[in-house]
C-alpha cells in the first residue's frame, strides 16, 4: 500500500467518525444522524413513520392550502417567540437576531404561499392543483375501463 492510499484511508476513517459541526447534522439527528444508521444498518426509529403518516393524513384532508397554512402559522409562532427571548437582553438580541430575521422571512414567504393558493382555491375547497390531479386520475380511471 502507498504512503498516499494509507492517509486517504485514515482520513476517511477519522470523517465518518466526526459529526459535521453544524447542528443540524449531528451524529443523533439531522441528515448526518439518517445516512450514519443507514450505513451502519440500524433500524430508522419507527417515530418518523408515524410522523409521516400524520403529515399524510393532514395533507389529504387538507389539501396544499392546510399545509402551507400550517407552516406559516408555525413559523410565524417561531419567529414571535425568539422575538421575545430576544427582548431579554442585548447579548440575547445579538445572538439570535439573524435566525429572527430567517425566520421572519420565511414566513412571510409562506403566507403570500398560502394566500397565492387560497385565490386558486375554488367554491368546493379544492384548490387548482388538487383539481387536476383529480380530473386526471378519473380520466385515467375512464380510459382502462
Amino acid at each position: 500500500m502507498k504512503l498516499s492510499e494509507s492517509v486517504e484511508q485514515f482520513i476517511d476513517e477519522k470523517d465518518k467518525n466526526l459529526a459535521d459541526p453544524r447542528g443540524q447534522n449531528a451524529k443523533k439527528s439531522g441528515a448526518f444522524g439518517y445516512l450514519g444508521r443507514t450505513e451502519r444498518g440500524d433500524p430508522i426509529p419507527s417515530d418518523l413513520y408515524l410522523v409521516q403518516n400524520e403529515v399524510l393524513e393532514h395533507m389529504e384532508a387538507e389539501g396544499p392550502t392546510g399545509e402551507v397554512k400550517k407552516q406559516a402559522l408555525r413559523l410565524s409562532s417561531a419567529s414571535e417567540m425568539l422575538w421575545r427571548h430576544m427582548m431579554s437582553g442585548p447579548e440575547e438580541f445579538n445572538k439570535s437576531l439573524r435566525a429572527w430575521g430567517w425566520l421572519c422571512n420565511s414566513a412571510i414567504r409562506a403566507m403570500r404561499e398560502l394566500v397565492a393558493l387560497q385565490k386558486t382555491v375554488n367554491q368546493d375547497g379544492l384548490d387548482l392543483p388538487s383539481a387536476m390531479a383529480r380530473v386526471i386520475d378519473n380520466k385515467d380511471e375512464n380510459d382502462k375501463s
